[in-house]
């Protein structure tokens, strides 16, 4: 495998490679749920149909005054199933807050976030699944394609955040939320490194996973200044025994 980078800190050779077998950040604890439609592609949490919103229980049919009544319900025609809103939808997944998702697809995929929308005070607008504008160098959006939301519910806060309320404003969700498809979106466009640190030494170390080239590097170095302790270690107790005419051989 050819080396992205090569180089040396704390005197222990560092090697950096693309990593092709990188787990998607999706599969750990993330705040917000990312439910999308893309042919052709799996991406996020949940996959919505290609043709719209998943079909909801009758709310009119579901009450029980509306069951007992012989008229044909206005609402699904009996069919006991409707096509929901937006709206209606967001409020079946107990969604809090929601922002709509875009994909750039032009040789490589790359995903960015619209307008967080916080349900209890706003809704989402047409304009807000707008793919116009959305990445530069598709001012026009013949390439991009809205193809979902990421939303956040009030059991996730709770859950990985705690009660705190200032895990429930605009501001922090906001910012949460674009952290999360920041990641996600290095993970789309291949950003994902494999290190290996004293390669063929007994203090070899290496890792996988690690996305972002700036993150694959802090974590090398990290692991290359542990082995070069563990080396001056090894050669203080070497010498140590040497003093005292004792031969040592290095560790296996």
């Amino acid at each position: 495998m050819h080396a992205l980078e090569h180089y040396e800190h704390a005197g222990i050779p560092i090697s950096i490679f693309f990593d092709e077998d990188g787990i998607s950040p999706r599969e750990a604890d993330n705040l917000g749920e990312m439910h999308v439609s893309y042919r052709g592609h799996h991406l996020g949490d949940h996959q919505l149909p290609t043709d719209g919103l998943p079909d909801l229980p009758c709310p009119v049919c579901q009450d029980d005054d509306a069951e007992a009544s012989e008229a044909v319900c206005e609402r699904c025609e009996d069919w006991g199933q409707i096509s929901p809103t937006l709206g209606e939808w967001l409020a079946s997944i107990h969604a809090i807050a929601a922002m709509p998702l875009f994909v750039y697809e032009h040789g490589m995929i790359t995903m960015r976030g619209g307008r967080l929308v916080m349900l209890d005070e706003d809704r989402v607008d047409p304009e807000d699944t707008n793919s116009i504008g959305r990445f530069v160098g598709d001012a026009q959006g013949w390439d991009t394609s809205f193809v979902g939301f990421t939303i956040v519910t009030e059991e996730r806060i709770k859950q990985l955040c705690g009660d705190g309320a200032e895990y429930r404003t605009k501001e922090w969700l906001d910012s949460a939320l674009r952290t999360e498809l920041e990641e996600y979106d290095r993970f789309l466009r291949g950003e994902v490194y494999y290190y290996c640190v004293a390669e063929g030494t007994p203090f070899e170390d290496s890792c996988g996973g690690c996305i972002g080239l700036e993150y694959a590097k802090e974590e090398a170095e990290r692991a290359a200044e542990l082995a070069a302790a563990q080396l001056h270690d090894e050669q203080t107790e070497r010498a140590t025994w040497a003093a005292r005419d004792v031969i040592t051989v290095p560790a296996a």
